[in-house]
């Protein structure tokens, strides 16, 4: 009896942790952004999601690879050349953000 309980109990949190998870991957979305390089950073107004949420970008990836911003703020700067990133050099974002709440690349060409 005791080991059908802990099995149960066992299915029970895999279940809760699964259902947990669907919701989370849910909530996130990606705003993605490319570009040749003119020498000039990004700006992004990034929306505050509400105590629970906080900011709503969570990760930048430069080309693929994750980089480093305050992202806890209502404005980030994206330093491109600081990434080594080079003028004329295409390059693509990524901008991983929590629904709601969709940033906004405030200086885009297009």
């Amino acid at each position: 009896m005791k080991k059908l309980l802990t099995f149960c109990a066992a299915i029970l949190l895999i279940v809760s942790v699964s259902i947990a998870q669907g919701e989370t991957k849910d909530q996130i979305d990606t705003l993605t952004y490319s570009d040749n390089f003119d020498g000039k950073n990004l700006f992004v107004r990034n929306p505050f999601g509400g105590d629970d949420l906080g900011f709503s970008v969570k990760v930048i990836l430069l080309n693929g690879k994750e980089i480093e911003a305050d992202l806890d703020q209502t404005a980030f700067e994206v330093k491109l050349a600081e990434n080594g990133i080079k003028p004329d050099e295409e390059y693509e974002i990524q901008l991983i953000h929590m629904i709601p709440g969709k940033p906004d690349i405030l200086n885009a060409k297009h």
